[in-house]
């Protein structure tokens, strides 16, 4: 069985996401309140900082699991992003499957059944879902309670990230970053009910002049056009 990646995309993407992280990992260093505060406003700082670019790039790998089936499931491509809502995301395993939005329209492609699902992409990027926050960095202080996690990764940093707007399908998220250049490498969500996702990005380009052209779409001559349930 393979997950639909509709759902894995749309929630981070459904909602199916991956709980705690599961690294190698140190406790952080005791330090005072105002310690731990300073360092959780500097990482936020320092992606900020990093992302300050019209766009990026990156290889993805990801793993699924829907708790109750106890099911897991895995997936690759590569994802591209155009500050502040445009992305792309193109599905090579299990199969060939692109998602694209420009910020209005969402347009999910399935090549090998000629079928193009066409829905409004607000609807389903709205409170931080399907990773939308990638594309704006700057977004994550509105639309999250921020903090660092209880566990931090060697070399990197962990934050977990609440939804300020209650959703069943994102419950929290965590985000790893690198100590030093703060680029993101993994992404952990899980939903209400502890499905989980997790997204490891790599080999990661930040964009000066990305293409638009990438974040729009036609539909193909004679596809089969669906409307994405919101």
């Amino acid at each position: 069985m393979t997950f639909s990646p509709l759902k894995i995309i749309i929630g981070l993407l459904l909602g199916l996401s991956t709980v705690g992280p599961a690294f190698s990992a140190e406790a952080v260093p005791k330090a005072s309140a105002t310690g731990q505060e300073a360092l959780l406003q500097r990482i936020i700082e320092g992606i900020e900082n990093r992302y300050a670019v019209p766009g990026f790039s990156a290889n993805f790998t990801q793993s699924s699991t829907i708790k109750a089936l106890d099911l897991t499931d895995t997936a690759s491509g590569w994802a591209m992003f155009m500050h502040p809502t445009k992305m792309r995301w193109e599905y090579d395993q299990p199969e060939k499957k692109i998602y694209i939005s420009d910020g209005i329209t969402l347009w999910v492609h399935s090549p090998d059944q000629n079928q193009v699902m066409v829905g409004r992409a607000p609807e389903f990027f709205k409170g931080g879902q399907g990773a939308s926050f990638l594309a704006d960095m700057q977004s994550m202080r509105k639309q999250f309670v921020i903090a660092l996690a209880p566990e931090q990764p060697v070399g990197a940093y962990t934050l977990k990230l609440l939804p300020r707007e209650k959703n069943i399908d994102l419950a929290r998220i965590y985000l790893t970053v690198d100590a030093e250049t703060f680029i993101v490498s993994r992404v952990d969500t899980v939903n209400a009910y502890d499905d989980e996702t997790r997204i490891m990005l790599s080999g990661v380009r930040f964009e000066q002049h990305p293409d638009p052209g990438q974040f729009h779409f036609t539909v193909p001559p004679g596809a089969d056009v669906l409307e994405l349930d919101q």
